[in-house]
Protein backbone atom coordinates (compact mmCIF):
# COMPACT_ATOMS: atom_id res chain seq x y z
CA UNK A 1 0.00 0.00 0.00
CA UNK A 2 2.94 2.34 0.61
CA UNK A 3 4.23 2.20 -2.97
CA UNK A 4 1.40 0.92 -5.13
CA UNK A 5 3.72 -1.69 -6.66
CA UNK A 6 2.39 -5.20 -7.11
CA UNK A 7 3.81 -7.71 -4.59
CA UNK A 8 2.02 -10.83 -5.80
CA UNK A 9 -0.94 -12.11 -7.82
CA UNK A 10 -3.22 -15.00 -6.93
CA UNK A 11 -5.55 -16.71 -9.42
CA UNK A 12 -8.07 -19.02 -7.70
CA UNK A 13 -8.98 -20.58 -11.07
CA UNK A 14 -5.43 -21.30 -12.27
CA UNK A 15 -6.19 -25.03 -12.10
CA UNK A 16 -9.77 -24.70 -13.36
CA UNK A 17 -12.90 -25.05 -11.29
CA UNK A 18 -14.48 -28.20 -9.88
CA UNK A 19 -18.08 -26.98 -9.80
CA UNK A 20 -20.33 -24.61 -11.78
CA UNK A 21 -19.55 -20.92 -11.28
CA UNK A 22 -22.28 -18.54 -10.12
CA UNK A 23 -22.86 -14.94 -11.22
CA UNK A 24 -20.32 -15.19 -14.07
CA UNK A 25 -17.49 -15.38 -11.52
CA UNK A 26 -18.25 -12.07 -9.79
CA UNK A 27 -16.12 -11.42 -6.71
CA UNK A 28 -16.72 -8.32 -4.62
CA UNK A 29 -13.65 -8.54 -2.40
CA UNK A 30 -11.55 -10.35 0.14
CA UNK A 31 -11.12 -10.26 3.93
CA UNK A 32 -7.98 -9.76 6.00
CA UNK A 33 -7.33 -11.56 9.28
CA UNK A 34 -4.40 -11.78 11.69
CA UNK A 35 -3.81 -13.29 15.09
CA UNK A 36 -0.72 -11.12 15.51
CA UNK A 37 1.52 -13.74 13.92
CA UNK A 38 -0.18 -15.17 10.84
CA UNK A 39 -1.58 -12.74 8.29
CA UNK A 40 -4.19 -14.14 5.94
CA UNK A 41 -6.33 -13.00 3.08
CA UNK A 42 -9.60 -14.93 2.78
CA UNK A 43 -11.11 -15.31 -0.66
CA UNK A 44 -14.49 -16.89 -1.38
CA UNK A 45 -14.82 -18.20 -4.93
CA UNK A 46 -17.76 -18.34 -7.30
CA UNK A 47 -17.37 -22.14 -7.48
CA UNK A 48 -17.84 -22.61 -3.73
CA UNK A 49 -14.43 -22.56 -2.06
CA UNK A 50 -12.96 -20.55 0.82
CA UNK A 51 -9.23 -20.03 0.29
CA UNK A 52 -6.64 -18.79 2.79
CA UNK A 53 -3.73 -16.89 1.24
CA UNK A 54 -0.58 -15.84 3.09
CA UNK A 55 -0.85 -12.03 3.00
CA UNK A 56 2.92 -11.57 2.69
CA UNK A 57 3.76 -14.15 0.02
CA UNK A 58 0.49 -14.56 -1.93
CA UNK A 59 0.82 -18.34 -1.59
CA UNK A 60 -1.97 -20.60 -0.37
CA UNK A 61 -1.68 -21.20 3.38
CA UNK A 62 -1.66 -25.00 3.49
CA UNK A 63 -2.37 -25.13 7.25
CA UNK A 64 -5.92 -23.93 6.59
CA UNK A 65 -8.60 -26.46 5.57
CA UNK A 66 -7.35 -29.02 3.07
CA UNK A 67 -4.21 -27.63 1.43
CA UNK A 68 -5.31 -24.06 2.00
CA UNK A 69 -8.97 -24.25 1.09
CA UNK A 70 -12.36 -25.38 2.31
CA UNK A 71 -14.87 -26.92 -0.09
CA UNK A 72 -18.02 -25.10 1.02
CA UNK A 73 -20.23 -27.84 -0.44
CA UNK A 74 -18.90 -30.41 2.04
CA UNK A 75 -21.05 -30.95 5.09
CA UNK A 76 -24.25 -29.88 3.35
CA UNK A 77 -27.43 -31.79 4.14
CA UNK A 78 -28.02 -32.49 0.43
CA UNK A 79 -26.04 -32.88 -2.78
CA UNK A 80 -25.50 -29.52 -4.47
CA UNK A 81 -22.61 -30.61 -6.71
CA UNK A 82 -24.51 -29.84 -9.92
CA UNK A 83 -26.07 -26.58 -8.68
CA UNK A 84 -24.71 -23.07 -8.76
CA UNK A 85 -23.31 -22.37 -5.29
CA UNK A 86 -20.55 -19.86 -4.73
CA UNK A 87 -19.35 -16.81 -2.85
CA UNK A 88 -19.79 -13.50 -4.68
CA UNK A 89 -19.15 -11.05 -1.82
CA UNK A 90 -16.20 -10.66 0.47
CA UNK A 91 -15.99 -12.99 3.46
CA UNK A 92 -16.02 -11.17 6.81
CA UNK A 93 -13.80 -11.84 9.81
CA UNK A 94 -14.53 -11.35 13.49
CA UNK A 95 -12.11 -12.52 16.18
CA UNK A 96 -11.11 -16.05 15.06
CA UNK A 97 -14.07 -16.61 12.74
CA UNK A 98 -14.55 -16.07 9.03
CA UNK A 99 -18.12 -15.83 7.71
CA UNK A 100 -19.33 -16.60 4.21
CA UNK A 101 -22.66 -16.17 2.49
CA UNK A 102 -23.58 -17.82 -0.76
CA UNK A 103 -25.08 -16.97 -4.10
CA UNK A 104 -27.13 -19.62 -5.88
CA UNK A 105 -30.05 -20.16 -8.20
CA UNK A 106 -33.19 -18.10 -7.71
CA UNK A 107 -35.42 -19.59 -10.38
CA UNK A 108 -38.14 -22.23 -10.21
CA UNK A 109 -35.71 -25.20 -10.38
CA UNK A 110 -34.23 -26.73 -7.18
CA UNK A 111 -31.53 -24.54 -5.71
CA UNK A 112 -28.82 -24.80 -3.08
CA UNK A 113 -29.59 -23.39 0.36
CA UNK A 114 -28.58 -19.80 1.11
CA UNK A 115 -27.22 -20.60 4.57
CA UNK A 116 -24.63 -18.53 6.43
CA UNK A 117 -21.57 -20.39 7.72
CA UNK A 118 -18.79 -19.55 10.16
CA UNK A 119 -15.36 -21.16 9.93
CA UNK A 120 -12.39 -21.19 12.28
CA UNK A 121 -9.96 -18.65 10.80
CA UNK A 122 -6.96 -20.73 11.91
CA UNK A 123 -8.01 -24.24 10.86
CA UNK A 124 -10.89 -23.90 8.38
CA UNK A 125 -13.17 -26.06 10.55
CA UNK A 126 -16.87 -25.25 10.13
CA UNK A 127 -18.00 -23.84 13.49
CA UNK A 128 -21.68 -23.30 12.74
CA UNK A 129 -24.31 -22.86 10.03
CA UNK A 130 -27.38 -20.66 10.22
CA UNK A 131 -30.17 -22.06 8.05
CA UNK A 132 -31.90 -19.10 6.41
CA UNK A 133 -34.75 -21.45 5.53
CA UNK A 134 -35.29 -23.21 8.86
CA UNK A 135 -35.08 -27.00 9.14
CA UNK A 136 -37.44 -29.11 11.28
CA UNK A 137 -37.04 -28.22 14.94
CA UNK A 138 -35.74 -24.72 14.14
CA UNK A 139 -37.72 -21.54 14.76
CA UNK A 140 -40.02 -20.72 11.83
CA UNK A 141 -39.95 -24.12 10.08
CA UNK A 142 -43.65 -24.61 10.82
CA UNK A 143 -44.40 -21.61 8.56
CA UNK A 144 -43.18 -23.55 5.51
CA UNK A 145 -46.36 -25.50 4.72
CA UNK A 146 -46.39 -28.91 3.03
CA UNK A 147 -42.63 -29.43 3.45
CA UNK A 148 -42.00 -26.46 1.12
CA UNK A 149 -38.66 -25.85 2.88
CA UNK A 150 -37.23 -28.98 1.21
CA UNK A 151 -34.90 -28.15 -1.73
CA UNK A 152 -35.65 -24.47 -1.22
CA UNK A 153 -32.83 -22.14 -2.18
CA UNK A 154 -32.33 -18.42 -2.12
CA UNK A 155 -32.90 -16.53 1.15
CA UNK A 156 -29.19 -15.89 0.80
CA UNK A 157 -26.87 -13.04 1.87
CA UNK A 158 -25.20 -12.74 -1.54
CA UNK A 159 -24.55 -9.00 -1.05
CA UNK A 160 -22.30 -9.29 2.00
CA UNK A 161 -22.24 -8.78 5.75
CA UNK A 162 -21.67 -6.20 8.43
CA UNK A 163 -20.32 -7.10 11.87
CA UNK A 164 -21.13 -5.13 15.00
CA UNK A 165 -17.69 -5.59 16.59
CA UNK A 166 -18.76 -4.23 19.97
CA UNK A 167 -21.71 -6.60 20.42
CA UNK A 168 -20.52 -9.55 18.32
CA UNK A 169 -23.53 -9.50 15.99
CA UNK A 170 -23.38 -10.48 12.32
CA UNK A 171 -25.85 -8.78 9.97
CA UNK A 172 -26.66 -10.08 6.50
CA UNK A 173 -29.46 -8.90 4.23
CA UNK A 174 -31.19 -11.84 2.54
CA UNK A 175 -32.65 -12.19 -0.93
CA UNK A 176 -35.99 -13.91 -1.50
CA UNK A 177 -36.37 -17.63 -1.16
CA UNK A 178 -36.80 -19.39 -4.49
CA UNK A 179 -38.77 -19.09 -6.65
CA UNK A 180 -38.02 -15.34 -6.67
CA UNK A 181 -41.19 -14.21 -8.42
CA UNK A 182 -43.68 -16.80 -7.18
CA UNK A 183 -47.04 -15.20 -6.47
Amino acid sequence: AATGFEKWVFNPYANGNKYPIVANGVNRGVAYWTDGFKKRIFLGTADGRLISINADSGLVDSSFGENGEVDLRKGMDRDVSKLGYGVTSAPVTYKNLVFVGMSEGEGPEPAAPGDISAFDAKTGERKWTFHTVPRPGEYGNNEWENESWVDRGGANPWSGFTVDQKNGILFGGLGSATFDFYG
